[in-house]
């Protein structure tokens, strides 16, 4: 008796779909995480602006707009003394007069802006750029950063939440 040891074509397609199906649940729960893992990053260094900020307030009195200045090397090109571009985005210092210090970096990856507002943990910011749709990745990760299941403010075409 002869053995046949290949697979039939019903087998294989059978494997095909099985394999879209798992691809398709996952997909989208693999671009959150990716785009999480992103905005933590941005996270991680304004959060590194604004403390070496305070770090140079409480040294000199003063807040600056020179990102040179701060004990911190965040790295990126020098594009002004209170800007740097990275090929991820791009991260500023900005003293409005009269006005706390606020800092800013934004992930044009991801269309998303993390923003703290004077002293650390003084008002903070999850910015997505784009449709107020709930089925947005970004719209998703600002929801989960923050809580909030809606947008404290929606322009145009940003949403913001506050944390």
């Amino acid at each position: 008796m002869k053995s046949n040891k290949a697979f039939t074509l019903i087998e294989l397609l059978v494997v095909v779909l099985i394999i879209g199906i798992l691809a398709t649940v996952a997909l989208p729960q693999y671009k959150v995480a990716v785009t999480k893992s992103r905005f933590s990053s941005l996270k991680a260094v304004t959060k590194s602006l604004a403390n070496a900020e305070e770090m140079y307030y409480l040294a000199n009195g003063t807040y600056t707009n020179d990102m040179g200045a701060l004990s911190i090397d965040i790295g990126g090109t020098v594009t002004s003394k209170s800007q740097r571009n990275f090929s991820w985005g791009e991260c500023s210092l900005h003293i409005p007069e009269g006005a706390s210090p606020y800092f800013k970096c934004k992930n044009t990856t991801i269309s998303m802006i993390y923003q703290i507002y004077g002293k650390p943990g003084t008002k903070t910011l999850c910015v997505y750029n784009g449709p107020a749709d709930p089925t947005q990745v970004g719209y998703k990760v600002c929801q989960q950063e923050t809580g909030h299941k809606t947008p404290n403010e929606s322009r145009t075409s940003q949403q913001v939440w506050y944390y």
